[in-house]
């Protein structure tokens, strides 16, 4: 457990993602000191240390790591930056989170989560839309006496970028399972427990798009169906989950949530959640509420989920679905790895 005072961290990888959610989030909160910030892109590096003109500046992160003084990692890279980052940093006893993908295979990531139990150092892999405000607010619903037991679960998850191959990958459905899937998978299971199994197929769609839909079955009985495809305009984001109390809980993006059948309600009429308007970007779209919970768990104080543990779940999901589309002929147009 570490003392009461700020957790010295250092960020290896400032561009476009880092730069517009997690430095942001890092700068509002008053127990962290980010030390030291790394890039090999100079404007990238430029740009984080005018943030935090107090930290170090570093093109290569083993330099960072060497010279120490760093309690905790934040990586936000490519996902091979990812894990020789995270098994740097965990052979040098430093607790370590990553931006999804943490890896590029399950065997990586298997070796990463086995080495930080032996070395008992806190990990977290970056999925923010299960620590959005809307969606603790679903969990809230539904783990409430009155929703009964979830029984059943629909997700879209629509995006229009990036598309084809990734990070040197020669796949472009690997690159969609890593950028993509990985979140609406992770988030399936954050709402309705851990998967017995999945069923599904995709269809390549034009300049690298891909449109997967799948059927899960959860532990617990309960079935779910997901739509994930990078063939849409924009990114948006729409869920509901059945109870078997006969209620109904639907959120609709990021920002609200209906609720039907709770606590006597009858027939059409529901309850209404929406997101307080004084609450920042970050705070809504999960960013700095997962970060939070990092570095609590650094300190000792709670767990942080998911860790390189709980993302092995997803990434053993992720092999089957390559498998089942890789294994038909018709889906030859979805190249694999």
């Amino acid at each position: 457990m570490m003392p009461s005072s700020r957790v010295r961290v250092g960020v290896v990888g400032c561009g476009e993602h880092s730069a517009e959610s997690l430095l942001p989030s890092l700068w509002a909160l008053p127990s962290v000191q980010v030390v030291a910030v790394c890039d090999n892109v100079e404007i990238a590096l430029k740009r984080a240390a005018e943030k935090f003109p107090e930290a170090h500046t570093y093109v290569d992160f083993r330099g960072l790591l060497d010279v120490g003084g760093v309690d905790a990692i934040i990586a936000a890279a490519s996902p091979q930056v990812h894990h020789e980052v995270a098994l740097a940093s965990l052979q040098r006893g430093i607790h370590v989170f990553v931006e999804k993908p943490p890896t590029v295979t399950t065997v990586e990531l298997a070796n990463l989560a086995s080495l930080a139990k032996r070395t008992g150092l806190v990990t977290g892999v970056g999925h923010n839309l299960r620590h959005a405000t809307a969606s603790l607010e679903l969990q809230k619903c539904i783990a409430h006496e009155s929703f009964g037991s979830p029984i059943c679960m629909d997700m879209w998850y629509f995006a229009s970028k990036p598309v084809g191959d990734r990070w040197g990958l020669k796949s472009a459905l690997r690159s969609f399972l890593l950028s993509h899937a990985n979140h609406a998978l992770d988030l399936m299971a954050f709402h309705m427990g851990s998967v017995e199994s999945i069923t599904a197929l995709a269809t390549q769609g034009p300049q690298g798009t891909i449109a997967m839909s799948a059927q899960l079955e959860f532990k617990s009985g309960a079935v779910g169906n997901v739509l994930v495809t990078t063939c849409a305009p924009h990114f948006s984001l729409s869920l509901s989950v059945v109870g078997d109390q006969r209620t109904v809980a639907h959120m609709d993006g990021l920002r609200g949530l209906s609720q039907y059948g709770r606590l006597g309600d009858q027939k059409r009429w529901g309850r209404k959640w929406t997101e307080r308007t004084l609450d920042s970007g970050f705070e809504h779209a999960g960013y700095q509420t997962e970060l939070e919970l990092f570095f609590d768990a650094v300190r000792g104080h709670r767990q942080m989920h998911p860790t390189f543990e709980d993302e092995l779940a997803v990434y053993r999901l992720m092999d089957d679905i390559e498998r089942q589309v890789s294994s038909r002929a018709e889906m030859s147009g979805v190249t694999s790895r």
